[in-house]
């Protein structure tokens, strides 16, 4: 049963109601009474959307992380998103499962939005959300990721600079230079223009005597290679850097001539934040 439709609808707030039953006869019950809330735009204009952190893609699928609750009365998110298919999916999680969530089969270029959903009370007959809220999508990529390789140098067919950026981060596969304390380099052709921003290089260093402990990461800007990144006494084995910024079409990998400058490398990666 409703009570206050159409034009007889009851204003939001506090409300006393008083029911009385009659049977058949006309007899009429005792008084029933009893205190409601009613809710409507008053309560819905002073609710807002969860915090939300992060939105992260791993190929179509996507890591969507929210803050805690701030409201009492909240009870779950909604996310509306486009898969792949270009058909709408509407997935509902409860409060305690939105935290992170993954969403799969994402059509990156459309719109994902989420709603925060509200029960003022535990009795209450509607659910309230607030408004859509696009959230932000990005991902990171490794831009060299069997591109073109030119390598100055190399100690056998099958030891090539195409080695270093296969995708396999072992020595299964490896660059390695000849043993001439010369430079040696690799430039990788991105084949397009991207804005990089972090690079991450594993390396064999079985050889005590060669640890490639000096090298430069560097963009083609504006006709000449730029360092990005310049090492001189680095001694890990598996290497990560964050820089400012560059755009480019081409990064080269560049060792110095040194004593014992053999280079062995298993991978180089270069990473660039595509947002949606």
């Amino acid at each position: 049963m409703y009570i206050g439709k159409n034009e007889k609808n009851i204003s939001e707030g506090d409300h006393t109601f008083q029911f009385i039953t009659w049977d058949q006869h006309g007899n009429r019950s005792v008084v029933f009474e009893t205190t409601a809330n009613v809710y409507g735009q008053r309560y819905q204009r002073r609710l807002s959307n969860r915090l939300f952190t992060s939105a992260e893609a791993d190929g179509t699928d996507v890591t969507l992380t929210w803050g805690g609750r701030n409201d009492n009365d909240e009870v779950g998110v909604k996310v509306s998103y486009t898969n792949t298919s270009d058909m709408p999916v509407v997935k509902r999680y409860t409060s305690d499962e939105a935290t992170s969530v993954v969403i799969t089969d994402v059509k990156l270029t459309a719109p994902v939005t989420y709603q925060t959903l509200f029960v003022p009370e535990p009795t209450a007959i509607d659910t309230f959300s607030t408004e859509p809220l696009k959230v932000n999508i990005q991902t990171t990529i490794n831009v060299v990721l069997k591109k073109p390789v030119t390598h100055s140098d190399s100690n056998a067919a099958n030891q090539g600079g195409d080695m270093a950026v296969d995708g396999n981060r072992t020595t299964a596969t490896r660059w390695v230079s000849d043993d001439s304390n010369n430079e040696h380099w690799i430039e990788v052709d991105l084949q397009g223009i991207f804005t990089i921003n972090a690079m991450g290089m594993w390396r064999d260093m079985s050889n005590a005597a060669q640890q490639m402990p000096q090298f430069r990461l560097q963009a083609w800007i504006d006709g000449q290679w730029i360092d990005v990144v310049s090492e001189d006494a680095n001694t890990v084995a598996v290497y990560y850097k964050e820089f400012e910024s560059v755009t480019t079409e081409m990064v080269r990998l560049y060792f110095p001539p040194y004593s014992n400058n053999r280079i062995r490398l298993c991978q180089l990666e270069v990473y660039s934040i595509i947002k949606y």
